[in-house]
């Protein structure tokens, strides 16, 4: 916008793209699941879900890739603390 609240048109050529929502919410959701791990789960699911989606409709891939990656660590996090709960709880 310019100084006088006047939008300036669009650069020719150029389209402001966005990630799927299903991908960004699957971003926030991995995000999120770094300290409630089992939203990593859901993150990561949603995450690859949106990363699906936007290279099958060719739009940026940015944030669907970051979830992924959030959401893994999520995975391995609930992994870890399942094993350290079975473990724990096994009789000795």
């Amino acid at each position: 916008m310019n100084g006088q609240g006047i939008s300036a048109p669009p650069t020719p050529g150029y389209e402001h793209a966005r990630a799927p929502r299903i991908g960004i919410v699957g971003f926030w959701l991995a995000l999120f699941g770094v300290v409630l791990p089992p939203l990593g789960v859901v993150g990561l699911v949603f995450a690859a879900m949106g990363l699906s989606k936007a290279k099958r409709t060719n739009l940026p891939t940015r944030l669907c890739v970051a979830g992924v990656i959030l959401g893994a660590i999520g995975c391995v996090v609930v992994l870890a603390l399942v094993v350290q709960w079975v473990l724990g709880a096994s009789p000795q």
